[in-house]
């Protein structure tokens, strides 16, 4: 056992190493790595992709390119190339936008073009320093409960990390207002859902709508009298994918339900056997 435990280590060391030399041949080569921040790529690049670049000799219309428009050099966009050429500069686009950038980008403002997408990754990415702070309340609580009690500090550690990743960046349900018009006393309001499940949507306590992912829907509600839009949204599930959330959830207390139950028998087995007593005048 401890012969493959051994060997397991150094497989893992060494395909770190391997991982770690690729990722520097890949930037030094021009390779960037980005996570996207905003749905105006739709479905084709959802919030929350890990996008991956490389330098490109030839852009053509329809790929999707990163680069740093010339009005915002210090912020990176990712959006499809829709007319032009390195001379005259190249018009680009969001899927989900109704007109063009108000910018010509150049051959200097590409930073690559896009290689490859993996849906969803960048959260997991994101949720990397959360992870550290669950690591580290973990730790604390287990080097400062009592042995029989350390495993509570792994449970706690879990749902601290996780709560406050979904508090902090709502990955799973969460739209942006892109346009929203009152008239005759009902307000419409455009919505785009870029959380990772499908959900209903509803305005100003208005009728609920379904709305897929990095996809547009319009709802309507009544319209207030101070001119706000209150957005309401419920996750949109199969009773299937409600049972795997849940249970998502709940494992970590299962986990820790599993291993006090020994615990406690063996506590009880260990009770000293009730004695008759008997009374008398």
């Amino acid at each position: 056992m401890k012969l493959l435990l051994r060997f397991a280590m150094i497989v893992s060391l060494v395909a770190a190493l391997l991982v770690i030399v690729a990722s520097l041949l890949f930037l030094h080569r021009g390779g960037r790595l980005f996570i996207v921040s905003s749905p105006s790529m739709g479905r084709a690049l959802p919030v929350g992709s890990l996008v991956v670049t490389a330098p490109g000799s030839k852009i053509t219309s329809g790929e999707i390119i990163a680069f740093r428009p010339p009005t915002q050099p210090g912020t990176v966009f990712t959006h499809r190339v829709v007319s032009g050429n390195a001379a005259e500069g190249w018009k680009t686009r969001g899927d989900l936008n109704s007109s063009n950038d108000p910018w010509s980008i150049r051959p200097r403002d590409v930073v690559g073009v896009v290689k490859m997408d993996l849906s969803y990754v960048g959260w997991l990415l994101r949720s990397i320093p959360y992870l550290i702070v669950g690591a580290v309340l973990a730790t604390g609580l287990y080097l400062t409960l009592k042995r029989h009690h350390r495993h509570l500090s792994v449970v706690v550690g879990i749902t601290v990390a996780v709560s406050l990743y979904v508090y902090v960046f709502h990955p799973l349900v969460d739209a942006t207002v892109m346009t929203s018009v009152t008239k005759g006393g009902v307000t419409r309001t455009a919505l785009v859902n870029w959380g990772i499940l499908a959900a209903k949507f509803s305005v100003n306590g208005g009728v609920a709508k379904v709305i897929q992912p990095g996809t547009v829907g319009a709802v309507t509600g009544a319209a207030l009298s101070h001119g706000s839009t209150f957005v309401h949204a419920m996750a949109c599930l199969p009773p299937w994918q409600w049972v795997i959330l849940v249970a998502l959830w709940l494992w970590p207390m299962g986990i820790l339900m599993m291993r006090e139950a020994p615990r406690a028998k063996h506590s009880y087995s260990r009770l000293p056997p009730a004695r008759n007593i008997s009374l008398s005048n």
